[in-house]
């Protein structure tokens, strides 16, 4: 059965709605991660960080500890925080 011409509007808004909600999302992480990359890192995380400016032969950094406490928080925290 072919949609009728008020479903078809109500689908493509439908779309452009989670599209939007889409960018917005993406863009607000990438916001979060420009600041947390600015102020954490190159502030008072600088000590760890740094590591990720020197050329060097190493396999791991101490960077990448960054990746190891954001994943321990989010899988120690609580579901609802």
């Amino acid at each position: 059965m072919p949609m009728m011409p008020a479903e078809r509007v109500d689908r493509s808004l439908s779309v452009a709605i989670n599209f939007g909600i889409v960018v917005l999302v993406v863009a607000m992480m990438e916001l979060v991660a420009n600041l947390t990359h600015k102020y954490v890192m190159h502030g008072w995380g600088w000590g760890w960080h740094k590591s990720h400016h020197v050329e060097h032969d190493d396999a791991i950094e101490r960077n990448d500890l960054y990746a190891v406490v954001f994943a321990l928080r989010l899988r120690v925290l609580p579901d609802k925080v």
